[in-house]
C-alpha cells in the first residue's frame, strides 16, 4: 500500500504520519479517552513518539494518517489501517483530540480516506474493533457503513467487531 496518500476535504488535510507529528502523537496517545478506549502505547516523551512513528512507517502491516485542519493547520486526529493477529481482516481505526470531537471532523476524514483505501488494497472487507461502551465510535462506524459482526474477548477484554464490505476494484 502507498504510504504517501494525502487527501484534502473542504475543512481537512489528511496526511501520512511523519516524524514532524511527534508532539501531536504524544498528546493524543496520552489523552485519557485514548488510554481507556484504545490502550496505553507507553509513549511518554518526544523520543518515544519518534520511535513509534519510525517503526510504524517501516511496518508494511500498519498505515497511519494524521488529520489536520486546513484553516489552522492543526493536527486534530489520527486514522489507522493495520493487521492484527486476532482479526481475519485489516483493522480500521481512528482517534481525535477531545476538543475536536462532535464537529463532524471524524466522519469527514474517515469517509474521505475510505475511497483511496478501496482502490489500493486487495481485499474485500475491513474490520473495526471497539469497546462495547464506546458509543461514539460505534455510531461513526455505522454511519460509515460498517455493521456489527461479533463480540469477542481478546486479552481478557470484551470487544465488538464491526465489518465493512468493500467493492472490488478488479474487473473480470
Amino acid at each position: 500500500m502507498n504510504h504517501n496518500i494525502s487527501i484534502q476535504t473542504d475543512r481537512l488535510h489528511i496526511v501520512p504520519l511523519h516524524s514532524s507529528h511527534a508532539e501531536f502523537i504524544l498528546r493524543l496517545f496520552n489523552n485519557k479517552e485514548f488510554l481507556y478506549f484504545i490502550g496505553d502505547k507507553n509513549i511518554r516523551n518526544h523520543d518515544q513518539a519518534i520511535e513509534f512513528i519510525e517503526s510504524s512507517i517501516a511496518n508494511p502491516l500498519r498505515y497511519y494518517w494524521v488529520v489536520r485542519t486546513l484553516k489552522e493547520l492543526q493536527s486534530i486526529g489520527f486514522i489507522s489501517l493495520m493487521r492484527k493477529d486476532f482479526l481475519e481482516d485489516w483493522d480500521y481505526g481512528f482517534a481525535f483530540l477531545p476538543e475536536h470531537r462532535k464537529m463532524g471532523f471524524a466522519y469527514e476524514s474517515t469517509r474521505a480516506i475510505m475511497e483511496p483505501i478501496k482502490t489500493i488494497i486487495h481485499f474485500t472487507k475491513i474490520s473495526a474493533v471497539v469497546m462495547p461502551e464506546n458509543m461514539n465510535s460505534m455510531n461513526l462506524l455505522t454511519r460509515l457503513g460498517f455493521i456489527f459482526d461479533q463480540s469477542i474477548v481478546h486479552e481478557k477484554e470484551s470487544l465488538d467487531v464491526y465489518k465493512k464490505i468493500l467493492k472490488s476494484q478488479l474487473s473480470i
